[in-house]
């Protein structure tokens, strides 16, 4: 499962906006820590392991689409609504 992800610092829950899930970090984007962390938070979001979270664009960008894997896609796309 392809995921739109728009990373902003500072505090709060992640949430939809339209077709784009905003999540809130409060590491540093340096030496990958935001990254670690946003992909922290979608793993607990989705309840799989932080392995399974890829990011597959936007590595130094706020904007970023990440994969989700090890769970089947009827179970994720639930989840969401």
């Amino acid at each position: 499962m392809l995921l739109k992800i728009k990373a902003i610092l500072g505090q709060g829950k992640p949430h939809y906006d339209g077709d784009i899930l905003i999540i809130h970090t409060t590491e540093k984007p340096e030496k990958g820590m935001a990254n670690r962390d946003i992909i922290r938070q979608v793993a607990a979001l989705y309840h799989v392991s932080s392995g399974d979270v890829h990011i597959k664009s936007g590595l130094k960008s706020r904007k970023k689409v990440l994969e989700i894997t090890g769970e089947d896609l009827d179970t994720q796309n639930k989840r969401r609504q």
